[in-house]
Formats: C-alpha cells, sequence, structure tokens
C-alpha cells in the first residue's frame, strides 16, 4: 500500500477515535444535565402566586390555628382571639410560593427527621391547597426537615428562612405595642406614683395635639408630641421579646408595684392600658411592659419607651416670647425693686428711646445692644412646669408693662420662687412655668444686658 493510503487511513482513524470519544462525552454529559434537571424540579418544592392565598391553617404543638384574608387584612378564625402579625403572614405567603429544598433524604425513618408526627401548614386559593409538613431544626440548626403533600422524599431548607413555617402563637400575634395607625391615637395618659404626670390629646377638626387648659399660657411644640406618638404607632417588639402571654401572677415581673402607667386611646374609642417595670433589668438598658388587657408581657429598650418619662417641659417651647417686639410702641421697665424706666420704641423705624434719651438703631451696635437687652426680659427661659400651685403676685423682682401699637397692653412679672427660681406672670396671671436665676443674674442675664444698654446710652 503506498504512503498517501496509508496516511489518509491513519487519519480516518484517528477522527473516528475522536468521534467516538467526543459521542461519548456528549451522551454522558445530557444524562449530568437530565439528572441535574431532575434534582432541581425535585428540589422546587412550591410554585404559585403568593397573592392567591386567602387562608392559612397551622397544626403544631400548641394547637391549631386558622386565618383568613379578608380585604387585605389578616384576621384569626380559629384557635382564641388576638390580633394577627401581618407582616408574618405576608413573608410566609411569599417565601412558600417559590419554596425550595437544599438536600434532599430518603423518607424511610420520618421519626429521625421529626416527621413521624410533624407540623403542618396548609395554605389554601380559591382553587388550590399547599399543605407542608415540618419537622425538626438540624443538630447544627442550619436547616429545618420538611416535606410537601404529593412528595416522597424529606427536604432540608435553610433555617432562618424555614422558621416561618414552625409556627406558634407568638409567631402568629402581632407585636405591634399598640394597634393603632397614623392618626389612631386621641389620647396619651401617663401616671407615676397614682398622680398624672401628663395627659396629651388629639383635636381631630384642627389636625394638632395640645394640653389642658392649664397650659394655655405656654407655647406647646406639637412637634415634639407628633414625634413621640410617630415612634409609639410604630413601636413593635421582636419574638424573643414577646414574653408571658395572658399572664395572671403580676409579681412574676414586678407588675404588682409598676413603676409607671399609661392608658392610650383610640379615635375609635377603644384604649390600651399598660404597666411598666422600669426595675427590671439590673443594668437599666431594658423596660417591661405589660398590656392590661391581653396581659401580653414585652420587653423594650429604654429609649423605646422614653414617652413614660415625659413631662410637660417636653411638650412646651422652652424660650417664649411674651410679646412680638414689632409691635411694641413703649415699656416701662422695673428691676429689682428700682425704680420705673420708661422706653419707647419702634424697631420698624429703627427708633428708641432710653429713660427720655432717643437711641439711633440703624447703628448696628446700638440695634444689638437694644435688642438684648429687650429680649432678655421678653423672652420666658422655661426652666420648669408646676401647674398645681397657684402664687400670689407680691414682690415682683421683674415688673414689665407693655403697650402695643393697637393700643392693647400686656404685663410680665417674676416673683421669688425659693431655690434660685422665679414664678412667671403674664397679664398678672402665674402661667404656670418658672425660670431660673441665670435668667435674671449673670452673664447674659436681665441685669447684664440692663447695664449694658444703659451704659450704651450714656445714661
Amino acid at each position: 500500500m503506498n504512503k498517501p493510503i496509508i496516511a489518509l487511513i491513519t487519519v480516518f482513524a484517528a477522527a473516528g477515535i475522536s468521534v467516538g470519544v467526543f459521542l461519548g462525552f456528549k451522551n454522558s454529559k445530557e444524562k449530568d444535565d437530565k439528572k441535574q434537571a431532575e434534582i432541581i424540579a425535585d428540589y422546587n418544592l412550591l410554585r404559585f402566586d403568593s397573592e392567591s392565598i386567602n387562608k392559612i391553617e397551622f397544626d403544631c404543638d400548641e394547637g391549631r390555628y386558622a386565618a383568613e384574608l379578608k380585604e387585605g387584612v389578616w384576621s384569626l378564625t380559629e384557635g382564641g382571639e388576638f390580633p394577627l402579625d401581618q407582616t408574618y403572614f405576608q413573608l410566609l405567603c411569599t417565601y412558600t410560593s417559590d419554596l425550595t429544598a437544599d438536600n434532599s433524604f430518603d423518607n424511610s425513618e420520618p421519626a429521625k427527621y421529626g416527621l413521624d408526627t410533624p407540623e403542618t401548614v396548609t395554605l389554601h386559593s380559591d382553587s388550590d391547597s399547599y399543605k407542608i409538613y415540618v419537622g425538626d431544626i438540624s443538630p447544627t440548626n442550619d436547616y429545618y426537615y420538611i416535606t410537601v403533600e404529593g412528595k416522597e422524599k424529606i427536604y432540608t431548607v435553610n433555617s432562618i428562612n424555614g422558621s416561618v413555617l414552625k409556627a406558634e402563637k407568638m409567631m402568629l400575634k402581632s407585636k405591634d405595642f399598640v394597634p393603632y395607625g397614623n392618626r389612631g391615637i386621641e389620647n396619651i395618659t401617663v401616671t407615676r406614683d397614682g398622680k398624672q404626670t401628663y395627659s396629651v390629646s388629639y383635636d381631630k377638626d384642627g389636625d394638632t395635639w395640645y394640653m389642658s387648659d392649664k397650659f394655655d399660657m405656654l407655647t406647646f411644640d406639637v412637634t415634639s408630641v407628633s414625634t413621640m406618638v410617630s415612634n409609639i404607632i410604630r413601636l413593635s417588639a421582636s419574638i424573643e421579646n414577646m414574653l408571658d402571654d395572658e399572664l395572671t401572677d403580676l409579681s412574676k415581673y414586678g407588675f404588682d408595684k409598676p413603676t409607671a402607667e399609661a392608658v392610650i386611646t383610640g379615635t375609635d374609642g377603644t384604649k390600651c392600658s399598660f404597666v411598666f417595670n422600669e426595675n427590671y433589668d439590673p443594668k437599666g438598658e431594658y423596660v417591661l411592659a405589660m398590656e392590661m388587657n391581653s396581659r401580653q408581657v414585652m420587653k423594650f429598650s429604654k429609649s423605646e419607651l422614653y414617652f413614660i418619662n415625659c413631662t410637660p417641659i417636653d411638650f412646651l417651647l422652652l424660650y417664649m416670647p411674651i410679646t412680638d417686639i414689632t409691635k411694641v410702641r413703649e415699656f416701662e421697665f422695673s428691676f429689682e425693686g428700682g425704680e420705673t424706666e420708661k422706653y419707647t420704641m419702634d424697631v420698624n423705624a429703627d427708633k428708641a428711646s432710653c429713660i427720655g434719651k432717643e437711641l439711633d438703631l440703624s447703628d448696628g451696635s446700638m440695634n444689638i445692644t437694644f435688642r438684648n437687652f429687650f429680649n432678655s426680659f421678653n423672652t420666658l427661659k422655661i426652666t420648669a412646669v408646676d401647674t398645681s400651685i397657684a402664687p400670689p403676685l407680691e414682690n415682683p423682682i421683674l415688673e414689665v408693662s407693655y403697650t402695643l401699637a393697637d393700643g392693647t397692653t400686656k404685663t410680665h412679672h417674676l416673683t421669688d420662687a425659693g431655690d434660685g427660681n422665679y414664678y412667671a406672670f403674664i397679664d398678672s396671671k402665674y402661667c404656670g412655668a418658672l425660670t431660673d436665676k441665670t435668667k435674671v443674674k449673670g452673664l447674659n442675664s436681665i441685669e447684664d444686658f440692663h447695664k449694658q444698654l444703659l451704659e450704651a446710652a450714656g445714661v
């Protein structure tokens, strides 16, 4: 046989061997791909539209519960009476609608995985139902053993996600501090030692918050209350901080001697009454709360429940002007029993007089000096609030009588309250607020700015 033919035969032979190897590899890969596809299909345990679910049944160690979705809200229909955790039910529907296993085992020993007497979760839509059998958590706590109706194997799912399948009452129950949403609270009243600390109320018509008329002469800080209410309606305990349910022995958590109490009234007329124990945690980081109707005990950080430590002063503007400086045309001023000094002013026209001497307020330095003096007594610096007393207007340390542009008058007095404090009077009536000695004497006080103005005016 000549060399070219031999070479050609060799090439074909080599090519034949390569084709055989390739075909063998291709067939093997197709088998592996098919096997992998079968595993993936097997691990895809459930597939459905999460929004189609409208009923869920739980058969767990605690008993049986059932819930139904009506008008977008999940409500308990079997197993007791308590509000449900809407987020939990949404999460459960979302997770199970795409339930995928991580691994699988033969189902010959179900007891080994806690699946001989499993808990069950059954989800229903209008046309279908999906039943999940839940066994034990793995020894390493990494995953749960489960199976689903229609499957023969035992599967594992990640324990973090799979924990939503391990239903119990505290898992199902709402963890919200109060059941009220935005603009759903009408009143908050806090008491300590049997005495009311404060009470704030919501005016639906005016869409604003207020305190009782005892504080009418002070400026209410609506923002501070709105912030507090927003915190309360968003307050929710973690499941590990949902402690005893339907507590009967109040002494177990010290609720027989609560450190504070609160009543939160909804705009729908319902009420949530709470008792608190701030001494439960030796480190002072946590506070226990119990709702008196449900006897549900919850644990929160001290900062989360800051509203029980508020006082009326927390809801007031601490620097409150007595009058509008632009509307004052004259005022009479007397300090520490000294002679009454008369001033005229029109800051809009850069005019003022100090005890008969004209002041040019267009001069920047004089303007600042005059305004500092005026604001030192015209701005009430509130350092304490006490509406339980009615002190007499006697021996005032400060007397100011204003005449406004429209001819009306206003007065402001400070009297000694002891301990370096002074009662504040507006129009001869105690306004419920006190100020301290830093307002009256010392650096940047009434006394200090008064001296500076007299010096600048050359009086």
